[in-house]
């Protein structure tokens, strides 16, 4: 699962092949450009200009509206939020590029320039997908809004302003966790606009992870041939733009539950973070080791339903697998 879903430059690829070869767009995915080294970046070199000069230009009469309005954001390979810049000037952009890429490898993304904002402040949604090793794939009903320390603007340079990472706010100060890592339901209410409805914002999620992990991933995830009864809590990060489009733009292996020994953690957290585990659990574990006890009386936790199941079930679900595990190991099952 990790070399398939995790890493940056594969889920980029990933993405990317998936709308070439079948001719859809993917409306949740920014237009994104994974750099390799600087053979990859001299290829790509002249599509990342044309996608640049494309998003210059005014859509009602297609003159260039200039520097301000073309926002990008380029960002390693690295975790915590470190090597991410934005920029909305072409040549620094391409120069920043030319001087990161002789050390890693690189994502150079359209920025959304409008993003929903909370009290001034932008914001992301950590939400979490678990697969099982059926595989099975399912998305949690609840998650964290992770809110930057520092209002936003338009300037690249205000960083605080545009990395909501809570590892790098935690690093540049004033960070306060009850303000800036808040739950989804607290945002229901802090968000004052009448038109936003979690369950609709929640509908949206869904597509994205049903359309990444069941439509484009599913072979691979079957193919990597996983230890039956192993599982993987990934943590994605959604951002919302002001018309409450959702657009990813990560997967994370290390999602970070546990965070009492780096930040202090709310109960909203607590909670959340508890729930999550006991329920991973019941769902992976309990089927292969039954624990003792009764419900009824208190002595085993009652079944937990937070997590949403996106993948088929049923006998469906088994001829769809055998075709793929068919297709990979010519076996039959």
């Amino acid at each position: 699962y990790y070399e398939c879903i995790n890493k940056k430059l594969r889920v980029a690829e990933a993405l990317n092949n998936y709308s070439a070869e079948t001719g859809k767009r993917l409306m949740w995915w920014p237009e994104t450009f994974p750099l390799k080294d600087m053979k990859s970046f001299k290829k790509q070199r002249p599509a990342l200009q044309e996608a640049y000069l494309r998003y210059s230009r005014e859509e009602d009469n297609g003159e260039l509206r200039g520097v301000q309005g073309n926002m990008w954001v380029v960002k390693g390979t690295e975790h915590l939020g470190r090597n991410i810049e934005v920029f909305d000037n072409y040549g620094e952009m391409d120069e920043f590029i030319i001087g990161m890429i002789q050390d890693e490898q690189i994502l150079a993304q359209k920025y959304v320039e409008n993003p929903l904002l909370l009290s001034g402040n932008k914001f992301d949604l950590r939400m979490y997908v678990l697969v099982t090793s059926e595989p099975k794939v399912y998305l949690y009903r609840e998650g964290e809004v992770k809110v930057s320390t520092r209002k936003y603007s338009r300037d690249p340079q205000d960083q605080p302003a545009h990395v909501t990472n809570y590892s790098l706010q935690h690093r540049l100060g004033n960070f306060n966790i009850s303000e800036h890592l808040i739950s989804t339901n607290d945002l229901k209410q802090l968000i004052g606009r009448p038109d936003f409805r979690w369950s609709a914002i929640f509908a949206k999620i869904k597509v994205i992870v049903k359309e990444y992990f069941v439509d484009i991933m599913l072979d691979k995830l079957i193919k990597n041939e996983p230890t039956e009864g192993s599982w993987y809590l990934f943590g994605m990060d959604v951002i919302l733009d002001e018309d409450l489009n959702a657009y990813l733009f990560e997967f994370n292996i290390c999602p970070g539950v546990c965070y009492k020994e780096i930040l202090p953690c709310t109960d909203y957290l607590d909670k959340l973070y508890e729930d999550m585990h006991e329920e991973i659990v019941q769902k992976v574990v309990d089927k292969h080791f039954p624990p003792p006890g009764d419900i009824d009386k208190g002595l085993l936790p009652k079944p937990l339903n937070g997590f949403v199941p996106l993948t088929p079930d049923g006998d469906g679900w088994s001829k769809l697998k055998s075709f793929f595990l068919s297709l990979f190991y010519r076996t039959e099952l």
